[in-house]
């Protein structure tokens, strides 16, 4: 066994050290020794005085490269009518519900440094991501994986009612991640996107669905970027601002053409300047409907999800 998949070191109280959380709201503890028998399950330490000492000093200094962050204590026990694993207390969720649209639901992941955030989400981590993880070399890189990846991972499981031990991801031909069970693949829409200190997941039952979020960060030449990467009307209307109202539409007109992209999965074998969003979304709407020049007989919907903290987009291909 490797250091980096060393199951976590518990706390040494032996009394109550956790919690089911009923649909009423209500927690009822749950003995250490019954927390054993589920090793499968959502699991990160119960809190103990000496586990919240650990994670005190884990906030003060770097995560040791060799092992990953340091586990700190945050989970319980959810049950629901159908289902029943170990995840994060309502407290300790590092990711909220954000939207609902068209039968998609989204999440919001916040990826600021957070030590018991980290070290919860990187126990959730199978043995390829956790070789992953170590494999990072941009500063906050790994923690923005594993906190989206964690989140990612404990509301997939729920939604298809198994273990975090039966689920798996490989990717497409460009990149596009989808979920196995037992080895099996299963066709149920989700996607993920990163930037900053943001993170976004969406679910849904149609697996042609792609979501971007991009933080708004000025200094960038947006021109140069443009006239590599839009249309001739996207950089028109570009240059045509200036200020923040620019770099707005800047970041606007990126998520959305990401998010078609991303839910096309192509990847970036597409150039993203050989088609233009619905020109009614370039001049304010904040939905539409798109066709790729490529595909014109394919209907997506496209909606611009921004908000005050970022750019964000969501596309999905419209049934036949």
């Amino acid at each position: 066994m490797t250091e980096a998949d060393r199951p976590p070191v518990r706390g040494r109280d032996t009394g109550v050290n956790a919690g089911v959380l009923q649909a009423t709201g209500t927690v009822t503890p749950v003995p250490m020794q019954e927390q054993e028998t589920a090793p499968d399950r959502f699991f990160c330490p119960a809190f103990s005085p000496r586990a919240h000492h650990h994670a005190s000093r884990a906030r003060q200094r770097r995560h040791h490269p060799s092992t990953g962050p340091e586990t700190a204590p945050c989970w319980t026990r959810l049950t629901s009518g159908w289902y029943e694993f170990r995840m994060p207390t309502t407290a300790s969720l590092w990711w909220r519900p954000w939207h609902t649209v068209a039968g998609a639901t989204m999440f919001h992941v916040d990826l600021a440094p957070h030590a018991d955030h980290e070290a919860c989400a990187f126990s959730l981590l199978d043995g390829e991501e956790k070789a992953r993880w170590h494999r990072f070399l941009v500063p906050g890189a790994g923690r923005r994986f594993a906190l989206c990846r964690a989140a990612l991972r404990v509301n997939l499981a729920e939604r298809l009612d198994c273990s975090n031990s039966r689920l798996s991801f490989r990717y497409g031909e460009h990149g596009k991640p989808y979920a196995l069970v037992d080895g099996q693949r299963v066709h149920t829409g989700f996607n993920v996107s990163h930037c900053g200190l943001h993170g976004l997941l969406v679910f849904a039952s149609n697996d042609r669905i792609g979501i971007d979020v991009a933080e708004r960060t000025p200094g960038r030449d947006l021109d140069g970027i443009a006239s590599l990467v839009y249309g001739p009307l996207e950089r028109r209307m570009l240059s045509l601002a200036s200020g923040l109202q620019k770099e707005h539409l800047f970041f606007r007109l990126w998520s959305m053409k990401e998010a078609l992209i991303k839910a096309l999965g192509s990847g970036f074998s597409l150039n993203p300047s050989g088609f233009e969003v619905p020109e009614e979304m370039l001049r304010g709407a904040r939905s539409g409907e798109f066709r790729f020049p490529h595909a014109p007989t394919d209907r997506w919907h496209l909606i611009d999800l921004g908000e005050h903290r970022f750019a964000a987009a969501l596309a999905y291909r419209i049934p036949d």
